[in-house]
């Protein structure tokens, strides 16, 4: 008879288990889909969400964001830590102008946890003081693959077209031809990545 309501016991425990992690795995993965740049910039709000691009995106209207400093690097202050899925489209006319500020870029600090793959940023106009580049300013043990860049990159040192500076990052199958400008003559880090 114990032999039966141990057998029960168990049944009952592991149904239970079952149940709990169905119910709470669910809520474990997220992802957010990204349609517009305003979505876009909310990223800032939640740097540990995993994100993915439904379409091109235009960010024409972030010039007149921020009283004139457009888009705010997501993950300036914080790394990013999340997932960045570009699913091959493309962010256009992405506008920062933050000449103080270090780590910009769309991203500007990014973790080792972070992934960021699959996009292209056409026309960008992007200008911080130090650690600058177009996709992400300072890219620190992350992963960036199949992205690209075109436009303009200004900054003081540690600027490059895609990524201002890098370390022990990941980076493949990745390019930048924009025009890079850096106006620190003692350094030897502009057109970085």
């Amino acid at each position: 008879m114990d032999y039966k309501i141990n057998n029960i016991k168990k049944k009952f425990v592991l149904f239970f288990n079952l149940i709990f992690l169905i119910i709470f795995s669910s809520n474990i993965y997220s992802l957010t889909y990204i349609s517009n740049c305003q979505e876009l910039q909310n990223m800032k709000n939640d740097l540990y969400e995993d994100y993915e691009l439904t379409g091109n995106i235009d960010c024409s209207d972030s010039q007149s964001w921020n009283g004139g400093e457009g888009f705010q690097p997501v993950g300036q202050n914080s790394w990013f830590n999340g997932e960045f899925e570009g699913n091959g489209y493309v962010i256009k006319n992405l506008y920062i102008n933050r000449p103080t500020e270090i780590k910009v870029g769309l991203f500007g600090y990014t973790s080792s946890s972070s992934q960021i793959k699959n996009v292209g940023l056409v026309n960008v106009n992007i200008k911080g003081k130090s650690i600058v580049g177009s996709l992400v300013g300072y890219n620190m043990y992350g992963v960036v693959e199949n992205s690209y860049s075109t436009g303009t990159v200004t900054g003081k040192n540690d600027v490059g077209g895609l990524i201002g500076s890098i370390y022990s990052a990941s980076v493949s199958n990745s390019y930048s031809i924009a025009t890079v400008t850096g106006d620190d003559s003692s350094s030897n880090t502009i057109g970085g990545f």
